[in-house]
């Protein structure tokens, strides 16, 4: 893959459009490779819920920054397309334009993002925390992703994290 895109890039930068190009990379989400004991793309844990995303425009985002805390979505690639081509984004879309945090990294972002799975499971994440809860399961779970980035320490019988549960 690397090699591919390497050319792809070389085209690009070599060509008439190389200074007017904004180039996204992402992927699809992982399968959790028997974390947590799955093998599953439905699973809400970090290993399958995070993606890759790169972009580059050349003069445009700043080379080399790399930003693992903001909370971007796939939904966003729309809007951030529209924005940089200059267009209205479709009507009802539910990501928001990139641009802002791709040209400014002081600038302001969302504080949480919403995430529902193929077998009906929804997640809220913030900076911080991740509740997860599936349909039919009366089960909730909750991870401080700071102080535990692999998830093994489920937090929401925990009286210490009830105000966060709540909230």
């Amino acid at each position: 893959v690397d090699g591919v895109v390497g050319r792809l890039l070389d085209l690009i930068e070599n060509s008439v459009y190389g200074e007017n190009t904004a180039i996204f990379l992402t992927s699809d989400h992982g399968d959790l490779a028997a974390e947590h004991g799955l093998i599953m793309k439905q699973s809400l844990y970090e290993g399958a819920a995070k993606v890759p995303f790169m972009a580059a425009w050349p003069g445009r985002f700043e080379a080399g920054n790399i930003d693992r805390t903001r909370l971007v979505s796939h939904l966003d690639i729309v809007p951030t397309i529209c924005d940089i081509a200059g267009i209205e984004a479709p009507p009802r879309m539910a990501g928001r334009s990139l641009r802002p945090i791709l040209t400014d990294p002081n600038a302001e972002w969302r504080d949480s993002l919403q995430i529902q799975s193929a077998v009906e499971g929804r997640m809220i994440r913030t900076e911080r925390y991740k509740f997860i809860q599936y349909r039919d399961d009366e089960n909730e779970q909750l991870f401080d992703i700071q102080s535990d980035p692999w998830e093994l320490r489920e937090l929401s019988t925990d009286p210490e994290y009830a105000e966060v549960l709540e909230e």
